[in-house]
């Protein structure tokens, strides 16, 4: 090798010791050694419309990956269900504060009872049975004195356990989800007593068929703040732990913001991220045992004007499905101009609506996913390496199979 050469390489070198500085400081500044350094470079320096990525940017899944699709009642019976997907949650049944099963409500028929004694349920066992997927159903609490009366009451849990036994012997479940989100004030009695409560549960349940799965449901920001779920308890007693990495944003959030952002909290854009909130899990629980939830819808705000956190109006905040989003892009409303967008930070697409009312203008702003920010969420829990991604909620997608196109 001449001398020449030798100064090549040695340039070369010293490039390579750069940039490998420069990669890990990257890593350091945002996710420590969450995600790989090469892939961090690509989430944090796309441009502000970068290119939909190819099938060989995303590595492929492992054969136990799970792609889980919750299927609430009120989209049951005309939603499709991807052969894609590998679980399947009907949701839900709700949980009565003395343990049984809420058949009836004041007003009537409780829907999410009506439905699973339904043909519409038969349908969803059969498609999933035809797919080759599991079939799991999901039980709720939402009401904070219900849940403080629950949990503080042997009786009413068994009751519960007892109805849970006869559930997975009599129908055709492979799982059990306990969605309980409290939004009371934590107390370490109440918190001790969810984490017993998990506890029993997956023991009768096992009792009766050791292959039931035992998941639960819990908020983003779990594993930062004091919340009823005591995180790395759970993580060694449960299957999987589902983060419902979504609402950063809320439809009454007085600006405009990303539902699901990626990134964004260390520029100070929002208060917490996916990213941030996964760190933390990942300190105490297993990747394998973590799903990360992904919305399939997003929100929609009047707002002051077209820019990124805009001022919203009160009270003007409403859902926007994919489907509903999909229909704007495809046909614009009469009288109203349509601006796509993308948030470099969020890892988001976001829209603004500007209509013309006589002489009067309304601007409006959406923010929601795609299948491009869906494929960056898929490789962040890839890269984490999580046991699987979950959808909320299959049949908000609408006529539009491309997103499942994510996994292809």
């Amino acid at each position: 090798m001449n001398k020449k050469n030798v100064l090549f390489v040695a340039v070369f070198a010293a490039i390579g010791i750069v940039l490998t500085v420069l990669i890990q400081k990257t890593i350091d500044t945002y996710t420590h050694t969450l995600i790989s350094p090469v892939s961090i470079l690509d989430l944090q320096q796309l441009p502000p419309q970068p290119p939909a990525l190819s099938n060989s940017e995303t590595p492929a899944l492992p054969k136990d990956f799970v792609r889980y699709g919750f299927v609430p009642y009120w989209t049951s019976k005309q939603a499709t269900i991807a052969a894609e997907l590998t679980h399947v949650a009907y949701f839900s049944l709700e949980i009565s504060p003395k343990g049984s099963i809420v058949t009836k409500t004041e007003d009537g028929t409780e829907m999410g009872w009506h439905t699973f004694q339904s043909t519409v349920f038969e349908k969803l066992y059969t498609t999933a049975q035809k797919q080759n997927q599991q079939l799991e159903i999901v039980l709720t609490m939402m009401d904070a004195d219900d849940i403080s009366a629950f949990l503080l009451s042997k009786d009413a849990q068994k009751n519960f356990y007892d109805t849970m036994k006869q559930l997975v012997l009599a129908e055709p479940i492979s799982g059990i989800n306990i969605d309980i989100e409290y939004a009371g004030t934590v107390t370490p009695q109440l918190k001790n007593a969810y984490t017993a409560f998990i506890q029993t549960l997956a023991d009768e349940v096992r009792s009766k068929n050791p292959d039931i799965k035992i998941r639960i449901d819990v908020f983003g920001e779990a594993a930062l703040k004091e919340r009823i779920w005591d995180i790395p308890k759970l993580g060694a007693i449960v299957d999987s732990i589902i983060v419902m990495a979504y609402d950063y944003h809320r439809t009454s959030s007085p600006i405009a913001g990303p539902v699901a952002p990626i990134f964004g909290s260390e520029q100070k854009l929002w208060s917490s991220d996916i990213a941030l909130c996964l760190k933390a899990f990942l300190e105490t629980v297993p990747p394998e045992k973590i799903i990360l939830g992904i919305p399939l819808y997003g929100y929609e705000w009047q707002t002051t004007s077209h820019e990124r956190g805009a001022t919203t109006y009160p009270k003007t905040g409403a859902l926007a499905t994919y489907k509903r989003v999909a229909e704007i892009i495809r046909s614009p409303p009469e009288n109203t101009l349509v601006y796509k967008r993308w948030d470099p930070q969020a890892l988001s697409p976001y829209l603004t609506l500007e209509e013309t009312i006589g002489k009067k203008k309304e601007i409006r702003t959406i923010y929601y996913e795609d299948a491009r920010s869906l494929r960056y969420k898929l490789q962040l829990a890839q890269q984490a390496k999580l046991g699987g991604v979950a959808f909320w909620a299959i049949g908000y997608e609408g006529n539009n199979p491309d997103i499942w196109q994510i996994f292809k």
